[in-house]
């Protein structure tokens, strides 16, 4: 489900507007954190790594940019990266 004037809000997240960024933290946060539990299993261990990936997105934000992907699979792709380091820790 894409966000309506989502270019224009990662544009204006990008330019360091938070209020912005958490228009997309909103929108996403059901389906990371849903990504992210049916691998890890756990509410706790979930949660911590859906802190990071969008702590992570808000740091790294500048790198994103619209060629052909969606800012979704941007997300996922950190959250996937988030879930295989978890399991190298362990």
């Amino acid at each position: 489900m894409k966000l309506e004037n989502e270019v224009h809000i990662i544009e204006q997240a990008q330019k360091g507007n938070p209020d912005y960024f958490g228009l997309l933290y909103d929108h996403y946060l059901a389906a990371i954190y849903r990504f992210i539990y049916l691998k890890v299993g756990t509410k706790e261990e979930a949660q911590d790594l859906v802190h990071e990936v969008f702590l992570s997105a808000w740091k790294n934000l500048e790198d994103f940019s619209q060629q052909g992907h969606p800012f979704s699979s941007w997300l996922y792709q950190i959250a996937r990266n988030r879930v295989i380091d978890h399991y190298r820790l362990k």
